[in-house]
């Protein structure tokens, strides 16, 4: 009689233990899961919150590119994205010949259009080039000044202030190229701050 009552109580204690091992086990087993599940989620957020800034990152870019053929030095240029350009490559005298403005681009052969942007690269030598400046620079029309590229070190231009071709007014800046000459200029100052902050400084070439 006594073994059995003893008998009884151990399965009662082996039963309770087994019983509480369990709960405990599904508890643990519980926040594990729930633990993982959490861990899942915010690595999705973090990897969507990553993708959302990238995409931002790649829509507040201001600027896009434009490369010339490797002939002519791969002058580089980068420019607003939101303006509109019309490149003309090998037109004859000039291997490069590019226009620019925002939205679109005006008639090229009006005499009275006006661009935010010239691009051209002239099969003139850079003196030739310098010559027609003479003029307005004796005269007081124009200032010109010795001008450096940031990015292309060892190369000496000149940059044009006030009246440039044509009797337009704005900024020039002229490079020697080899035995040709690289002309960038706008043709009204309400662009020459694109034209001094982002044009200009993210120019480059092979001399």
């Amino acid at each position: 009689m006594l073994s059995t009552i003893v008998l009884s109580m151990l399965l009662v204690i082996t039963l309770t233990f087994g019983l509480w091992a369990f709960a405990g086990r599904q508890s643990y087993k519980n926040d594990v899961d729930s633990r993982i599940n959490v861990a899942v989620t915010n690595a999705k957020k973090q990897t969507q919150q990553i993708d959302a800034q990238n995409y931002a990152q790649q829509a507040e870019q201001p600027l896009k590119d434009f490369q010339g053929p490797s002939t002519y030095g791969s002058l580089h240029i980068k420019y607003p994205k939101t303006w509109s350009a019309y490149i003309n490559l090998n037109d004859g005298s000039n291997p490069i010949n590019g226009y620019f403005e925002p939205d679109y681009v005006p008639d090229i052969g009006s005499s009275t259009s006006l661009y935010a942007l010239r691009v051209v690269i002239t099969s003139n030598s850079y003196a030739q080039e310098m010559q027609q400046f003479s003029g307005s620079s004796s005269s007081g029309q124009s200032k010109v000044s010795a001008f450096s590229l940031k990015s292309v070190q060892g190369v000496v231009g000149s940059r044009i202030d006030g009246q440039i071709i044509n009797n337009k007014q704005g900024s020039m800046i002229l490079m020697p190229l080899r035995d040709k000459t690289i002309e960038i200029w706008t043709e009204s100052g309400q662009y020459l701050n694109d034209f001094n902050n982002n044009i200009l400084p993210n120019i480059t070439f092979s001399p």
